[in-house]
């Protein structure tokens, strides 16, 4: 007979509660990968919110992908973090995104856009990758502007 280890002893299983000892049990290596990935894209995004250029919501998207098929309390955890939770709070639901949200983030976005541009500039790179950055911004403009329209409100 096989006897399998077990890293958790009774001990352990007595300090925390059933359904946790159970949770930390089913960890396998492809949670864990999709945990640290979740941890990473949440990382960028927390750089992302603090610095203008940094995307945040791509990686706060993936970081809510990676974090809800590795660790759902994590994940909810995010959801009503005071920080992140305001950006994801429509994602997920059946509410539409207000105007005074959607006119925020389009400035917002167009302002990281123009800093952009303009170190871009300052740099001396060439001019085909600054129609790319006003290409990608213009495409998510429309995809600000066209997502969960409130019809009463838009």
């Amino acid at each position: 007979m096989f006897h399998f280890y077990n890293p958790f002893p009774q001990s352990l299983e007595t300090q925390v509660t059933r359904g946790q000892a159970e949770f930390i049990k089913a960890l396998t290596l492809k949670r864990v990968v999709f945990l640290i990935l979740g941890l990473i894209f949440l990382g960028i995004a927390a750089v992302g919110v603090i610095l203008p250029g940094v995307p945040t919501t791509g990686p706060l998207l993936a970081a809510s992908f990676f974090l809800t098929k590795s660790c759902p309390v994590l994940e909810n955890r995010l959801i009503r973090n005071r920080f992140f939770g305001r950006y994801l709070q429509y994602i997920g639901g059946d509410q539409p995104i207000p105007s005074t949200v959607r006119r925020q983030a389009i400035l917002a976005m167009w302002l990281s856009i123009t800093v952009s541009c303009y170190v871009t500039y300052m740099l001396g790179y060439e001019p085909w990758k600054i129609l790319c950055i006003l290409v990608g911004g213009v495409i998510g403009h429309i995809c600000i502007r066209r997502y969960r329209l409130n019809q009463s409100n838009d």
